[in-house]
């Protein structure tokens, strides 16, 4: 990846993670930062993910357990429990790179059509 592009994903992620912390802190509740379908991110809570999921922007079938998995990161629940862990959070951080990346040669390859 070259320096510029992952300073820029750096920054992405960053402030993404900055909203979900505030996010968590104004009102509590478990948020999770989503990668979208145009390379962008959001950041969402269970009540936003079913409407996502309701308007079709995500699959039907999808659930909360879904975006726990393939969120970049999120915040614990209201009582505190269900944190990231500093591993998990460089596993995520290598992740996030990697889709960053896959965006990216879609997109490439998509420009010549």
């Amino acid at each position: 990846m070259k320096f510029f592009r992952r300073l820029k994903a750096y920054l992405a992620l960053r402030e993404a993670i900055n909203k979900a912390d505030n996010a968590h802190a104004d009102g509590g509740g478990r948020y999770y930062v989503l990668g979208t379908a145009d390379g962008k991110l959001i950041v969402t809570d269970k009540k936003n993910y079913r409407g996502l999921k309701r308007k079709g922007y995500i699959d039907k079938n999808a659930t909360t357990q879904d975006a726990l998995n393939e969120c970049f990161y999120f915040t614990p629940f209201k009582d505190g429990h269900g944190y990231i862990t500093p591993e998990i959070i460089a596993i995520k951080r290598r992740q996030y790179l990697s889709w960053v990346d896959a965006c990216h040669e879609m997109k490439k390859k998509n420009r010549g059509k």
